[in-house]
């Protein structure tokens, strides 16, 4: 049998082929090429027909082509020459440079198109360059450029420029969805600054909406110039809100406002969830025509007391204990804490929330056995002085005198030479403060600034006088005269003497300050006040006289009894009587003892027997806290005998390791593990309010967020809006900005 020196000596003529030179790319083995399988090696006389047989590719066979990762095949070698007609002719590399796709079969000796190859699945591209394979190298030329115009083959060309973009840049869909992926992360990301900005304005109280938001108008709100704002920064900011779809509307704006409201409350309550109790803080007050009742919490997270604001709430067609009773409940139930111990609960002593039987405490006491009533001890306060200044007539005279010095001092004029007198005097300029009803402290203040600021007063007064301008003169005459008799003089030293109350919230503090206020009530204390009225009256030139006591007439020595000692009762004869004891009987003790009586009365020893019972249970004395464990012990299942062991252990080990342990340690030593019935109490009496505090302070921001500006807000909007503002720190720390985009996706089933 003939053997063959390689596969190429099968395919050709040795005799006819020139020799051969060093090759460029060697040649594939034919062993290790499975496509050459079955190849006629063994008969030659078969040899034509195994070649033309082998000639037109198999879908299965595995030849020297190229493939899409690596491209047209294209060797650069010595190419066999092949007779056609009288000549010996042979593939030339230079067709690769001019035709990118051609690539070169060396075990075919035939030349094919790449692109067709790959990319023509509809199979209307000549067969020839697709699967034949061409050899015929004199028409070579021609039938290459025939081929490159032909129709199918620039489609194919077309596809694979397309595919190896997409190499780079992906293919169509996945360049749709890369792009979609920006779009949403743009959205996202303009949505995240547009919340951002909603959130700041409502965290700080400030209004969003303008008066005229139309493109033309010069002042569109503090939202809207906010987001032009930042467009001048942020391009990608400034196309998405310049489109039609920029989410500035104000139906957004609610809609992300109730978004973070509602996370807000849903993070109070999973707090008050996990304490397992709470306190309620209730009061109501005017907003324009409309009433509104602030709904607070108290509740512990661990031992830390927490005082949240819930919402504002129009009760203004539904203000008896009923109506008040049944818009709690239902906004307990919308909360889902109306399951949750209520331990406390703390108004005003309005009759329709602090009555016994048909007051709102006791429907809510129908539903919570163990929400004791705590009448807000700082309103008890507020009684206590309003009381003092309305009984006592000196007191009356001295608030009515400054009231009117504030309204005198409010006027541009007089305003101004008040704060210039000031200044000529080389004093800080310091402002009168108005009266309050309800604010009991600022009458402190305006007594301390009227005392400060004395003689710029009297300067500023008589410039007024003097000057003659217009009729503010004429007040000016009668307030100079009113303040400078010794009635109002005293009463200025007097009442500063009284701001110790500002610091009585609690039981131990309140009965201190009555203690205080007793220990005043002595000559000692008199003269010390005394001295200090005597030298600032010789300041300025006031008589310290009284008029009554000046106009009486004086008592006539009686001759017979000349020469005699003489007792006489009160109301008979008053040469012993001066004027220093005047004013301390009369007035000094007066104030005291009225303000003494009436802080007893308002905090009487029933009222306060719980107070002390807590007071008791802080230092662990079970016997001193018996009435604080037996109210809430089967309420709240504390078992009475294992708390007693408790409060023993924790008690000598404190005093084992701290000489005079405090609250602050205790707190840091019980744990709801060691001591659950311990710690249960503990938190309940700290959860108990001393005072409505929280829903003052809420009126507070009620009156900065719906002014007169706002006035046409719903309800609904502004208890949100209020939310916010008022728990701001909690917005802040606890809720995060894409928590709220999340959320306004799945509000409105939106494609973002």
């Amino acid at each position: 049998m003939k053997r063959f020196g390689d596969i190429r000596t099968f395919f050709t003529n040795t005799s006819k082929s020139s020799s051969t030179n060093n090759q460029n790319e060697p040649l594939e083995n034919p062993e290790n090429n499975p496509g050459n399988s079955s190849l006629c090696l063994n008969n030659s006389e078969n040899e034509s027909n195994c070649i033309q047989a082998n000639k037109q590719i198999s879908s299965n066979s595995v030849i020297d082509f190229g493939s899409l990762e690596s491209g047209p095949k294209q060797p650069i070698l010595s190419y066999p020459l092949k007779k056609i007609g009288k000549q010996n002719r042979s593939f030339s590399c230079k067709y690769y440079e001019k035709y990118f796709w051609v690539e070169y079969s060396v075990l075919q000796d035939s030349i094919y198109c790449f692109v067709c190859r790959q990319f023509d699945n509809l199979n209307t591209s000549e067969e020839i360059f697709k699967k034949i394979g061409f050899s015929n190298w004199k028409k070579l030329s021609e039938k290459l450029e025939k081929h490159s115009n032909c129709k199918s083959h620039c489609s194919s060309i077309e596809k694979y420029t397309q595919f190896k973009q997409s190499k780079i840049h992906g293919n169509v869909h996945t360049q749709l969805s890369d792009q979609f992926k920006t779009d949403i992360l743009n959205n996202q990301l303009y949505i995240l600054k547009i919340i951002d900005i909603i959130l700041y304005l409502a965290r700080q109280g400030l209004a969003l909406r303008g008066h005229n938001e139309k493109q033309e108008s010069s002042n569109k709100g503090n939202f809207l110039e906010l987001c032009e704002l930042f467009c001048k920064f942020d391009n990608n900011f400034s196309i998405k809100y310049h489109t039609y779809l920029s989410y500035t509307s104000h139906d957004i704006q609610n809609e992300i406002l109730n978004i973070v409201s509602n996370s807000t409350i849903k993070v109070i309550t999973n707090e008050i969830r996990t304490c397992g109790k709470y306190s309620l803080m209730c009061d109501e007050a005017r907003s324009f025509k409309e009433e509104q009742l602030s709904l607070c919490v108290r509740y512990c997270n661990g031992f830390e007391v927490c005082e949240r604001f819930i919402k504002f709430i129009d009760c203004s067609q539904s203000r008896d204990a009923e109506s008040l009773k049944n818009i709690i409940i239902n906004e307990l139930r919308q909360l889902e804490i109306a399951d949750i111990p209520i331990v406390a609960q703390t108004y005003d002593g309005a009759s329709v929330m602090s009555g016994t039987v048909g007051g709102l405490q006791a429907k809510i006491r129908e539903k919570y056995p163990t929400a004791v009533y705590f009448h807000c001890a700082a309103h008890k306060l507020a009684l206590v002085v309003t009381d003092t200044c309305k009984h006592i007539r000196s007191s009356i005279h001295f608030f009515n005198l400054l009231e009117m010095l504030y309204i005198h001092f409010s006027q541009p004029s007089s305003h101004s030479t008040f704060i210039q007198m000031q200044k000529k005097l080389g004093l800080k300029p310091h402002e009168l403060t108005q009266i309050s009803t309800t604010r009991w402290a600022c009458r402190y203040k305006n007594c301390h600034s009227v005392k400060i600021n004395y003689e710029s007063i009297i300067n500023a007064l008589e410039e007024e006088i003097n000057n003659n301008k217009n009729k503010h003169a004429v007040e000016a005459v009668g307030l100079l005269k009113g303040i400078k008799k010794a009635q109002f003089v005293f009463n200025l030293f007097s009442n500063i003497t009284k701001k110790d109350m500002t610091l009585s919230k609690a039981t131990s503090v309140i009965n201190g300050v009555i203690q205080t206020l007793q220990k005043k009530r002595s000559d000692k204390n008199f003269k010390l006040l005394w001295d200090e009225i005597t030298n600032f009256s010789r300041t300025f030139g006031i008589s310290l006289n009284y008029e009554e006591f000046s106009k009486k007439r004086k008592p006539v020595e009686n001759q017979h009894l000349k020469n005699s000692l003489v007792t006489s009762t009160i109301g008979a004869r008053e040469e012993n009587a001066t004027i220093e004891k005047y004013w301390k009987t009369n007035v000094y003790y007066t104030i005291i003892d009225n303000i003494t009586n009436r802080m007893k009365s308002r905090f009487s020893d029933e009222s306060q027997k719980l107070a002390k019972s807590i007071d008791n249970f802080f230092v662990l004395d079970f016997n001193g806290s018996l009435e604080f464990i037996k109210y809430y012990s089967s309420n709240l299942k504390i078992k009475k005998d294992i708390l007693k062991a408790e409060m023993m252990i924790v008690n000598n080990y404190l005093n084992s390791k701290i000489k005079n342990w405090t609250i602050q340690d205790l707190l840091s030593t019980v744990t709801l593990e060691l001591y659950p019935n311990l710690h249960n109490l503990l938190q309940v009496a700290l959860c108990i309010p001393v005072s409505s505090a929280s829903c003052e302070r809420s009126f507070s921001a009620m009156r900065r967020i719906k002014n007169w500006l706002r006035t046409t807000m719903i309800q609904n909007r502004f208890s949100n809006l209020a939310i916010i503002h008022i728990e701001n720190e909690l917005v802040k720390t606890s809720i995060e900005s894409k928590q709220i985009l999340e959320d306004f996706v799945k509000y409105g089933s939106r494609r973002i």
